[in-house]
């Protein structure tokens, strides 16, 4: 998942839609319309368009709208952080797991060869 051109969210796409860890993929998610009567839109202001992060600072592209930004975000981009198995997610939310080596980046999401 990208958000603004740089990649939020990766992994195995069934798990990634059904059980997405990035709050930008959740709220994507969320925003799909379905058939249902009762469904209702959810505003801008419900979804954390809180103006905390200025055009071109150094923190989180999605900091300024997202509902669980933190000091953090505002600080420096997140790197990606291995939270399964061929699953990483942009996100300080996921500090305790590691971090991804940019060199590690290609190698994530292959198999070994045998």
């Amino acid at each position: 998942m990208l958000y603004r051109g740089s990649v939020v969210e990766a992994g195995d796409v069934e798990v990634v839609v059904k059980h997405s860890h990035h709050p930008y993929t959740q709220l994507f998610m969320s925003s799909i319309p379905l058939a249902s009567a009762e469904r209702t839109w959810t505003t801008e202001t419900d979804i954390g368009a809180s103006g905390l992060q200025a055009a071109g600072s150094a923190g989180c592209k999605f900091a300024d709208r997202c509902p669980r930004a933190m000091a953090p975000c505002l600080q420096a981009v997140p790197p990606l952080f291995h939270t399964e198995r061929y699953r990483v997610v942009s996100c300080y939310l996921y500090h305790s797991t590691p971090a991804l080596a940019v060199a590690e980046t290609g190698k994530e999401f292959t198999e070994p060869t045998r």
